[in-house]
């Protein structure tokens, strides 16, 4: 049925030589999981988009293990919205229940202010530094409902074919190091952290650089990604005038200087020192007028295990 409020029915038709019979049955559909949480990082009172399957016959949410919620009024199979609640704290779990009491919950790597896997949020956790014009800004009136404060990067007249300077980096002293599984496919860790832009994305781009180097060795090692979000229709729509969380999963990042050499497992990540974020305008024949974007808690975790 395509009313997600009913339950699912189908019928079951025994064919025999004399005739046919048939009988009404009742299917068991899975529990439902969250595949997406538009912004993992939403304060208090702000509307969250939650995507996801099997999203039957649903009535409340609640975050775990804090236990604040409420219900859940308005859905589709795959697709619902809610509002934040006050009390929701950090490492939380979001838990949708359905009108039998069964709780659904997560694929592996969608959490709700996990800030186990931050490597910056730019106040508790590392102050990075802005270069070339780019600042280090607290919440400000053109990007609203920041959670403390942000990186702020704008560019402006950044011609066909060039690269912007460097607008972000890890100082080289900061050195964070996971105890994730080394062995783990990069297909399954992502670099995750939550993006506002001011304005839409044409041909405009950033390029991600990510690894360790140590005093003297700018590039001990380095993996690089063209991060285009024109390009990923899961954000086309919703990314420009509000937060939301983007994903990067590390098997799309190649070595610097090896465009055909891509990250492999989790092993060649494991200690981490160095993250440069450029503005770019790879398009041809055409001026990037403006870009302005702000970026907040920078986050390398495990996804799509389970």
């Amino acid at each position: 049925t395509s009313d997600s409020t009913k339950s699912y029915s189908d019928k079951i038709t025994l064919a025999k030589s004399c005739g046919s019979s048939s009988i009404d049955i009742d299917i068991l559909l899975p529990l439902p999981r969250i595949t997406r949480i538009s912004n993992e990082f939403a304060l208090a009172n702000e509307q969250i988009t939650v995507e996801g399957t099997y999203f039957v016959n649903l009535n409340r949410f609640a975050f775990s293990p804090d236990g604040v919620g409420g219900a859940i009024t308005d859905f589709t199979r795959n697709s619902l919205t809610l509002t934040v609640p006050s009390g929701a704290g950090s490492n939380q779990e979001l838990v949708l229940y359905n009108t039998s009491n069964d709780a659904g919950t997560s694929v592996t790597g969608i959490s709700f202010h996990n800030l186990d896997a931050i490597i910056c949020d730019f106040d508790q956790t590392n102050t990075w530094e802005g270069t070339g014009g780019r600042v280090i800004a607290s919440t400000a009136s053109s990007y609203p409902a920041a959670n403390g404060a942000v990186f702020v990067a704008e560019a402006s007249s950044i011609a066909a074919g060039t690269t912007d300077v460097e607008s972000m980096r890890l100082p080289v002293s900061f050195d964070k190091q996971f105890d994730y599984d080394g062995a783990l496919s990069s297909a399954n860790i992502a670099l995750k952290f939550e993006l506002y832009s001011k304005y839409d994305w044409n041909q405009a781009c950033y390029d991600i650089e990510i690894g360790y180097r140590t005093a003297g060795n700018e590039t001990e090692f380095a993996y690089t990604y063209r991060f285009q979000p024109q390009n990923l229709d899961t954000y086309s729509d919703i990314y420009v005038g509000q937060w939301n969380t983007i994903s990067l999963p590390f098997n799309n990042f190649t070595l610097q200087g090896s465009p055909g050499t891509f990250v492999q497992s989790f092993g060649q990540l494991r200690t981490v020192n160095y993250l440069v974020f450029r503005f770019s305008n790879p398009a041809s024949g055409e001026v990037l007028s403006e870009a302005a974007v702000a970026m907040d808690n920078f986050r390398i975790v495990v996804i799509g295990t389970n």
